[in-house]
């Protein structure tokens, strides 16, 4: 994502693993996205052991924590660069953001199909039908 350093007035790139490593640092000023990150490994989790409803819920949680790292356009982020305190706002996210996204959206969207697919194997119970006479 891109940033504007609002003390130095300058753009300040910042690549995924910094964002992975110091993303919870938003948390205390309400920028959840970084939350999705764990919320996605427990949908993979979820995925793994075949519980494919619970693993659509938590992804789709996921995506809209992940969706809501854009309210860092309103929500600047206090930081500190060599004693100067200053705040960072989002000035347009990268292209890895919309990667990030992506890679969001695959444990919903496997979870569907996946539970989509179970659905459609299991044998439907037709009623009994009438003795021939």
């Amino acid at each position: 994502m891109t940033a504007i350093n609002t003390a130095a007035d300058r753009l300040k790139e910042m690549g995924g693993l910094e964002l992975l490593l110091y993303g919870w640092v938003g948390v205390p000023k309400l920028q959840f996205g970084w939350l999705a990150n764990p919320l996605l490994l427990v949908a993979l989790g979820l995925l793994a052991a075949g519980a494919y409803r619970k693993a659509l819920r938590v992804g789709t949680a996921a995506c809209v924590l992940g969706l809501s790292s854009l309210t860092w356009y309103a929500v600047p982020i206090p930081v500190s660069f060599g004693g100067a305190n200053s705040d960072l706002q989002l000035f347009h996210p990268s292209i890895g953001f919309f990667f990030w996204m992506a890679s969001l959206l695959v444990a919903p969207v496997t979870a569907h199909l996946l539970s989509q697919r179970e659905t459609g194997s299991k044998p439907q119970v037709s009623s009994p039908s009438e003795p021939n006479v």
